[in-house]
């Protein structure tokens, strides 16, 4: 491990060339520790920083003067403080003389640097905790060579490496020479509320334990890191959730108050006795650490193919650690725990509330996988979300009064299953996966529907769509069959329908009547399409029974297809079109598999839309071949076309 025992020790490094990279500083026979940000668990060899390309001195611009190293300036804060600030204290106050000297990384998104002018309010923040400000700082975002750099190792190194006393020391004499005043509080908590990888129900613990005098913070919505060191400091038992809001403890030295993080992944107990987060760090700053899970499962969103360590390592078997699980929050453990503070919930607990705070996070995290992690699979975002969800279904749903208020599964934007075959909506979804979709924080594609909704030749696809109710049995199946009401309490047709009453939807179509109708539905959690034959006076419905039409699955598992005339569906599809001939409605169907289409879906559905308003709203076209649109094009041309016609 880097030596970390004394961090007063530091080296001298004339005319040393630093670069703007994660390492920064370049050079043969380096202690260890001058480049290093981050450690490793027990005794595994240190994380150096990446490697940097070699440059020649006479290619460099030289800085004179002295200056010690600073480090480079992450995006994040939690990293700023846990891999590069622990060296900030001791620096400064050992080099009076001397300015700090930082690396400003490029922005690969952007392709440009970050000036100064234009880095957060936290890094100038943090920096001035550690008695550093502005007029002593020096960016650099091009490789320099320094006259003298003078290089501290941190103090501490995440994930688990332990102050030392003098350091401690210098922690406790900074924070009570800045006339620190402690809001002091019995309980503090610490919320992730304002992040999608929350607690499903935290924004209603949160209310629930203000209502109980317990204080609580959302970091991020503080004014200052100087007022969240007022609360820190002020807290007798400081509970919070596991994560980068932790590292900010680090910037106090010893308090005397209780430390418990609500943990958020999956985690065994001996883990968390002897390398729980931070506890080398925090141990001896509190009186007091403990882990507590207040989870009742894990909804599993993104995942990530593992890769090898840094080290050339085999890849890490455990799943958890490739993906961001967020937890399902269990009422029964946290009235429990909460009880043993003093804190009584339980007579405060609504579970109507709690669902209504699910719904709410479950939508938030579903778009965020989806802008978070635009190079992956959504459909299988999706199941993963499903699947946790029905595994976790008897916490998610504490009794039959709140199922109204649960996210329904046909509200999430399922993208179609994955079949083989024929070229689907499904398997288009899949091919396309070049194309990343838009953030909906951003999202353009909703702003170029409302652009297109305006322009003069459009109408909305709507227009050929009938509408709910769909296909239901008709009064002459209610009077030719006795005690219909009785078998059946619905008059829509649904799969369930089929096995209530199979003398009435046949497997094959038995007495071969040309006037029967094939009926389609899909199955089970994996779509599977089944049909039955009924007698065509049995069925009511729209008005394309006897022309050709789109079926598109309405909780967007399944694949489109396109049922012909005395071919129907039950209310797992709604149709679109109602066309006299097979070439309309391939084109439509071939419409529909556009990158044009699916981008416009897509918004729709990322605003909320049910997965038929978001089909409704698309732009109309002329099916036929009199359009304006030469459907005999690949998918990739038919885009263009499209969006020639709407001038985008």
């Amino acid at each position: 491990m880097p030596e970390v025992a004394d961090p007063f020790k530091h080296v001298v490094l004339p005319n040393q060339r630093v670069e703007n990279t994660l390492t920064g500083i370049v050079g043969d026979d380096l202690p260890d520790w001058v480049r290093t940000f981050r450690g490793k668990h027990s005794d595994a060899p240190v994380r150096q920083g990446e490697k940097v390309r070699r440059l020649s001195y006479n290619t460099v611009d030289t800085l004179p003067g002295k200056y010690f190293w600073g480090g480079f300036v992450p995006t994040h804060p939690g990293h700023f403080v846990g891999e590069q600030a622990s060296r900030l204290l001791i620096s400064a106050k050992e080099q009076p003389d001397a300015k700090a000297l930082f690396v400003i990384q490029g922005s690969k998104r952007a392709n440009k640097t970050q000036q100064p002018s234009e880095l957060p309010s936290w890094f100038w923040d943090i920096c001035s905790w550690y008695g550093i400000e502005p007029d002593r700082m020096v960016f650099i975002d091009e490789p320099v060579v320094v006259e003298e750099l003078v290089v501290y190792p941190q103090a501490e190194y995440l994930p688990n490496g332990a102050p030392s006393e003098a350091y401690l020391d210098a922690l406790d004499e900074n924070w009570r020479s800045k006339g620190l005043a402690p809001i002091e509080s019995d309980i503090l908590y610490v919320s992730r509320a304002a992040n999608a990888l929350r607690y499903s129900g935290e924004r209603y613990l949160e209310d629930l334990l203000r209502a109980n005098g317990v204080t609580v913070i959302r970091p991020e919505e503080l004014s200052s890191e100087y007022e969240k060191m007022q609360y820190f400091a002020g807290a007798k038992h400081i509970i919070i959730n596991t994560g980068s809001a932790v590292l900010f403890r680090n910037m106090l030295g010893r308090v005397p108050q209780q430390f418990t993080q609500l943990i958020r992944s999956p985690q065994s107990e001996k883990t968390l006795k002897f390398n729980g987060y931070q506890r080398a760090a925090l141990e001896p700053r509190v009186s007091g650490i403990d882990y507590i899970d207040l989870s009742r499962g894990f909804i599993v969103g993104p995942y990530v193919e593992p890769k090898p360590t840094i080290l050339g390592q085999p890849p890490r078997k455990n799943p958890y650690q490739s993906i961001k699980p967020p937890p399902l929050l269990s009422k029964e453990r946290t009235i429990e725990y909460f009880s043993t503070l003093g804190v009584d919930l339980k007579d405060q607990w609504v579970d109507h509330q709690l669902a209504a705070a699910e719904r709410e996070f479950l939508l938030e995290f579903h778009k965020w996988c989806f802008e978070r992690y635009p190079q992956l699979d959504r459909l299988r975002i999706t199941q993963n979300i499903r699947t946790s969800l029905e595994a976790n279904r008897n916490g998610v749903t504490p009794n039959e009064s709140v199922t109204d208020v649960l996210v329904p599964l046909t509200e999430l934007p399922y993208l179609g299953d994955i079949r083989t075959g024929s070229e689907s909506l499904a398997s288009v979804d899949q091919k396309r996966s070049h194309l990343k979709p838009k953030t909906p924080a951003t999202n353009p594609e909703a702003k170029l529907l409302d652009a297109i909704a305006k322009s003069e030749n459009y109408i909305p696809l709507q227009e050929i769509m009938p509408r709910p109710p769909f296909y239901r049995l008709s009064d002459t199946a209610y009077r030719r069959i006795p005690n219909l009401d009785e078998i059946t309490d619905a008059k829509l047709i649904s799969v369930k329908t089929f096995g209530q009453l199979p003398e009435l939807f046949t497997a094959r179509n038995t007495d071969r009547d040309p006037a029967n109708v094939e009926i389609f539905g899909l199955k089970g959690a994996g779509a599977r399409e089944i049909s039955r034959w009924v007698k065509m006076d049995y069925l009511t419905g729209p008005g394309n029974l006897e022309k050709y039409k789109v079926l598109i699955p309405r909780n967007g598992i399944g694949s489109a297809r396109i049922a012909a005339p005395k071919q129907a569906h039950s209310s797992s599809y709604f149709s679109i079109g109602s066309f006299g001939t097979l070439k309309e409605a391939e084109n439509l169907l071939k419409y529909l598999a556009t990158d044009f289409v699916l981008q416009l879906r897509d918004a729709g559905l990322a605003n909320n839309y049910t997965i038929l308003d978001a089909y409704a709203r698309l732009p109309l076209q002329d099916f036929t071949d009199n359009s304006d649109i030469d459907w005999s094009q690949s998918l990739a041309e038919l885009s263009q076309q499209i969006g020639a016609k709407y001038e985008i």
